[in-house]
């Protein structure tokens, strides 16, 4: 839902910059699928989404105190997919997004509560493709407060 309502600001301002209106044919299928959401959310619905990630936030907050320094993750949940996976086809406008979602499970979170993390391609499957890994810190960490405990 947030990010919905913040690809219609972002079109909007685009439209704003190039001086006329963006539409359906400026973009790709999953952008403007995007806008159609995103248009359709209220002002309440959106602020109660603002709320509880807030909360959220803070709640993964804790669970970095007094615990660990690091935390590892794998970046995506299993090798890089076929170009052309993730595409939305008219026949199933959803299911792209869908896949996506199934494959990015890790990064998301950390993203949206400010975290700091960083992807590492850092071993290559038998077909050659990129295995990375995901190492995020608490919010606000030193490096000089590292002391070796991560969590896997």
């Amino acid at each position: 839902m947030l990010v919905c309502g913040h690809v219609v600001l972002a079109i909007d301002q685009i439209g704003t910059l190039i001086g006329r209106k963006i539409n359906a044919e400026d973009v790709e299928a999953w952008t403007w699928r995007l806008v159609e959401r995103g248009k359709q959310i209220s002002t309440s619905e959106y602020l109660g989404a603002v709320q509880w990630l807030q909360v959220w936030t803070r709640r993964v907050a804790q669970w970095w105190t007094g615990k660990f320094d690091l935390l590892l993750t794998p970046t995506i949940a299993q090798p890089p997919p076929p170009l052309g996976t993730l595409v939305m086809t008219p026949g199933d406008p959803d299911g792209g997004w869908k896949r996506l979602t199934d494959l990015i499970q890790f990064t998301p979170a950390y993203n949206v509560t400010g975290q700091p993390a960083i992807s590492l391609p850092l071993f290559l499957n038998r077909e050659g493709l990129p295995i990375g890994i995901q190492l995020v810190a608490p919010l606000g960490a030193r490096g000089s407060a590292y002391t070796g405990r991560l969590a896997a």
